[in-house]
């Protein structure tokens, strides 16, 4: 080996030496993914909330956590009579089983707390009540302010901290429902002030001998809600309507972020210092192939693979529509192809477009509620049209991109 290709090979092991130091050290940004599992220290995940809880259970052997689903639980006999279960996350997405126990369970008695931006069809069918999602003229996102109803609390507001969509109960049973709490989105535009009002996002929903209480802004329990200043005592004072003299059982398994690690190497690549270990592996892998293979290997012939066409094809098929000016078929197709990706990428079902689908590719996708909610009403509004503009084609391409990055 020459001294001047031993020079380029050290030069390149240091840069790339560098580049892994710099990229392993530098600091990692927030991740805003809604999460709400107990270890998880991110704005969105419930350490903190959990933390609160572990303190309780030191004194109070009536708390239990459940790890399992609802159903399982009950077959299980791990929840018992004259008790308490508390829930909380993005959605809660329990299934008609489990929902079928949880309601009998109620039914003879017990309490619910149920914290999520939205409920079951089942679950508000049979209550009776109507969630919605609050939306300014001018503002998709807001800063909100919370406060609860009962006297022996203060009505203070407690601030969101950061902006978060309102989502609020529009429909209720006013004799049998009871209103705990109310949201107040905060309006940044002169325009939108009008606009801004107290909503209920705070129930208690009697059923049988028993009552649900449920809320619909589970920030509250997050990490960044609960530890700004004196928020904590928002969240605190919501779950007094729960006995903690009997038992409680606190969810810890309708979660968005509950770990299922299926193979090590999830495991080595969600920790940095492992990831970067195996990074390093494989590269001293790659070069000791590629020194030792350049004095070993014998010449091997190349030979011209065949030309890809497929290309040139698409492109041409591409441009005879787009010289028909057959914008709308464009679009069809490309509506095809964007519900297929969602499908295999996100592992999305596309069968219901309705506000889990929205709230939950959000989430996937890393964009907003509302932007999800934009795309699908422009591809509503391409599906009902005859025929449409390049700029209506054009737009869906640009709203589609993001899905697809």
């Amino acid at each position: 080996m020459s001294k001047n290709y031993k020079f380029i090979l050290l030069l390149l092991l240091v840069s790339i030496g560098v580049s892994i130091y710099m990229e392993a050290t530098k600091p990692m940004p927030l991740n805003w993914t809604p999460d709400y599992s107990k270890k998880v220290s991110t704005p969105l995940g419930a350490k903190a909330i959990n933390l609160h809880f572990e303190e309780k259970m030191e004194n109070n052997p009536n708390i239990t956590e459940i790890e399992t689903s609802s159903y399982e639980a009950f077959q299980q006999k791990e929840i018992h009579d004259k008790g308490s279960i508390l829930y909380f996350n993005n959605y809660v997405d329990l299934d008609d089983e489990s929902l079928d126990k949880l309601l009998k369970w109620v039914e003879n008695g017990n309490t619910v707390f149920m914290s999520s931006l939205d409920f079951s069809n089942k679950l508000k069918d049979t209550l009776g009540i109507k969630i919605s999602q609050f939306m300014f003229k001018y503002q998709f996102v807001y800063e909100n302010k919370l406060r609860l109803v009962n006297p022996i609390f203060d009505e203070k507001l407690y601030s969101s901290v950061t902006e978060y969509e309102a989502n609020y109960f529009s429909e209720l049973d006013t004799l049998k429902q009871r209103v705990l709490g109310y949201v107040k989105p905060v309006a940044k535009d002169e325009e939108d002030q009008d606009e801004a009002e107290e909503l209920i996002n705070f129930i208690e929903a009697p059923f049988g001998e028993g009552k649900f209480l449920l809320h619909s802004f589970p920030e509250a329990f997050g990490n960044h809600f609960f530890v700004h200043q004196d928020n904590y005592k928002y969240t605190s004072n919501a779950l007094q309507y729960i006995n903690w003299e009997n038992p409680v059982y606190i969810d810890q398994y309708y979660k968005s972020g509950k770990e299922n690690i299926d193979s090590l190497l999830y495991y080595v690549t969600q920790n940095r210092a492992l990831k970067w270990a195996y990074y390093v592996a494989i590269l001293a892998s790659i070069i000791f192939v590629f020194v030792q293979g350049k004095r070993k290997q014998k010449p091997i012939p190349i030979r011209e693979p065949l030309a890809n066409k497929t290309y040139e094809y698409t492109k041409t098929v591409a441009n005879m529509f787009l010289e028909n000016k057959a914008h709308k078929d464009i679009a069809t197709k490309q509506i095809k192809q964007l519900m297929h990706y969602i499908r295999k990428h996100y592992q999305v079902s596309t069968k219901e477009i309705n506000q889990k689908f929205y709230t939950e590719l959000a989430s996937k996708s890393a964009q907003e509620v509302s932007f999800i909610k934009n795309l699908f009403e422009h591809i509503k509004y391409i599906e009902r049209r005859n025929e449409i503009s390049k700029e209506d084609l054009m737009k869906f391409d640009e709203l589609a991109s993001k899905i697809k990055k």
